[in-house]
């Protein structure tokens, strides 16, 4: 038959799989393995640097939120009027940034966690 039988599961012969890979070398297809370890390093090296720009980012941005004070309206002296419609817009759009950029960190780390596995 063939097979080998070790425990519950079935393992063929390797001769199967030789005779595949010569069927695909004959029709054009060729291993390229250079290739593949070439693209996921550059792609390692991309999403790592990524990966760093977010965190920096993600730590500046979540500075610049207001606490109990008023955050960055008193930066740009907002303290006068501290309940102006400008003040709101602009922590609406930090927050709104803040949070593209918490997106951006959390797939870079899981991106990141795929490849070097």
């Amino acid at each position: 038959m063939g097979s080998r039988s070790k425990g519950k599961y079935t393992h063929y012969s390797s001769d199967r799989n030789l005779s595949l890979v010569a069927l695909l070398e004959e029709n054009g297809f060729e291993e390229s393995g250079d290739d593949a370890g070439t693209i996921g390093l550059v792609l390692t090296w991309i999403v790592g640097a990524l990966h760093l720009v977010s965190a920096f980012s993600l730590v500046g941005l979540v500075l610049l939120h207001s606490g109990k004070g008023g955050g960055v309206s008193d930066m740009f002296g907002g303290s006068v009027g501290a309940t102006a419609a400008g003040s709101t817009v602009a922590e609406k759009n930090l927050s709104r940034i803040t949070v593209v950029v918490a997106v951006t960190f959390g797939f870079t780390t899981l991106v990141l966690g795929l490849l070097l596995a």
